[in-house]
C-alpha cells in the first residue's frame, strides 16, 4: 500500500481550545482539552476555513493517519454567550494559559479538567471574571491537593502566626518576612481557601489573588 494510501481514521469529538501556535503560511498547531486527554492536531490553511481561537469551545473531527499529527477538520464553533465580552474573553484566555503550561505534557488528562472549564464557561455569564476563573483555580489546586490548609509557610516550613501572611505562585503561604510581598489577612485568605469560594474576599484581595494566579500552577 502506498504512503498516501494508509488508512484513515476519524474521531468525533467536543473539547475547549486551549492554545494555539501559527507554523508555516497559515496553518496551526492546536491544543484542545477533550474530556479525556489533551489533544495537540494539525489545522491546514487556516485563512481558509472557519475562525478559531484560544478559548472557542468545539464540535470537531479528527484525521489520523499513521506517523502524523492528526488533523483538525469538521469544526463547529459551540458560541458562548460571553465570548463578545472583552474583559470576559481576556480573562478566560489568561486562565486558559495557565491550565495549558500546566497540561501541556500531558496525554491523557481525568475528566475533571474539562468538566471545570465547562462549569467555569457557565459561571461567567453572570459571576465576575475574576471571581469566577480564582475559584476554578482554588478547585483545581484542592483536586490535585495542593491547596493550603494550614497557615504554614513553605519557604521556612513554621506556622505563620502573625494576622499578615503572603501568597505566591501555586497559592504557596509564607511569613511576610520570609516572602515580603502580596501580603493579605490571614484567616480571610484561609477562610476562602476552605470555602474555594471569593464570595467574602474584597475587590483588591479579588485583583490581587487573580495576578498571582496567573504567574502558574
Amino acid at each position: 500500500m502506498l504512503r498516501d494510501e494508509l488508512p484513515k481514521i476519524k474521531v468525533n469529538m467536543q473539547g475547549y481550545i486551549l492554545q494555539t501556535k501559527p507554523v508555516r503560511d497559515e496553518d496551526l498547531l492546536v491544543w484542545i482539552l477533550t474530556p479525556a486527554r489533551l489533544v495537540c492536531c494539525y489545522r491546514f490553511y487556516g485563512a481558509r476555513h472557519g475562525a478559531i481561537s484560544q478559548g472557542f469551545k468545539l464540535d470537531f473531527e479528527l484525521e489520523q493517519k499513521a506517523g502524523f499529527l492528526p488533523h483538525l477538520k469538521g469544526t463547529m464553533h459551540l458560541g458562548l454567550a460571553w465570548l463578545h465580552d472583552r474583559e470576559r474573553l481576556l480573562a478566560w484566555q489568561s486562565f486558559l494559559r495557565v491550565l495549558w503550561t500546566h497540561l501541556k505534557d500531558s496525554d491523557e488528562c481525568e475528566e475533571f479538567y474539562f468538566l471545570l472549564l465547562e462549569d467555569c464557561a457557565k459561571r461567567l455569564e453572570r459571576q465576575n471574571p475574576k471571581r469566577a476563573l480564582l475559584e476554578a483555580y482554588l478547585q483545581l489546586l484542592a483536586f490535585e491537593g495542593r491547596l493550603s490548609r494550614e497557615a504554614q509557610c513553605f519557604l521556612c516550613a513554621r506556622n505563620v502566626a502573625e494576622n499578615e501572611l503572603c501568597v505566591a505562585r501555586g497559592f504557596l503561604l509564607a511569613h511576610k518576612t520570609c516572602l515580603g510581598k502580596n501580603s493579605f489577612e490571614k484567616e480571610r485568605v484561609l477562610n476562602a481557601f476552605k470555602q474555594k469560594s471569593c464570595i467574602n474576599l474584597s475587590d483588591d484581595e479579588v485583583a490581587k489573588l487573580y495576578y498571582i494566579m496567573l504567574e502558574g500552577l
